[in-house]
């Protein structure tokens, strides 16, 4: 895993430097090699800190293939917590560089608008919270999702959310999430 992360910061630094073919084999080595690390969410966790350097460095078609290959192993999870939690941190890392990139071209700072791709994304951790049954995961998860709602501005979801909320615990830990999401 560690050789997978330092792979993805070789592949940023070649790209840095306008070598695009040398960033390429990095990418595919990633990938390739990703398979030597035991465990979906391992794999995982390797391929998201491979990725983040490109995207950090506002190379994202280059780091396409790395979220993809990581969003395939969001689904080989058995824990739906485990699930949540990763396709969270998968989409706030994606959505965070895109957000960067943009901030970083503008004269003028605008409020911040969602891509189609993460409002998608969460949509689909909230069919995965529903699945969560611990209650300790269940309430930690409300929470993260109910502020990537926020932060996304989604506010059908957060209605949907809302109502979906079992006890009076998740409903004041939802609104704690959109509270901290907005800011």
């Amino acid at each position: 895993a560690d050789r997978i992360a330092l792979q993805g910061l070789l592949a940023a630094a070649w790209a840095l430097r306008n070598e695009s073919g040398r960033a390429q084999v990095r990418i595919t080595e990633c990938i390739k090699n990703v398979n030597d690390v035991v465990g979906a969410r391992a794999r995982f966790q390797a391929l998201l800190s491979a990725g983040e350097p490109l995207l950090n460095a506002g190379f994202r078609q280059m780091a396409e293939p790395l979220a993809r290959e990581a969003d395939k192993l969001v689904d080989l999870m058995d824990d739906p917590a485990e699930r949540l939690r990763s396709l969270l941190q998968l989409s706030q890392v994606q959505e965070n560089a895109e957000t960067t990139h943009l901030a970083a071209t503008r004269t003028i700072m605008v409020a911040h608008q969602p891509s189609a791709a993460f409002v998608e994304l969460l949509r689909r951790a909230l069919v995965i919270w529903r699945q969560v049954r611990h209650q300790g995961d269940r309430l930690e998860c409300v929470e993260r999702l109910a502020h990537n709602i926020a932060w996304g501005s989604a506010p059908e979801l957060a209605t949907e959310m809302l109502n979906a909320c079992r006890d009076e615990a998740e409903s004041a830990l939802s609104y704690i999430g959109l509270s901290t999401g907005m800011a």
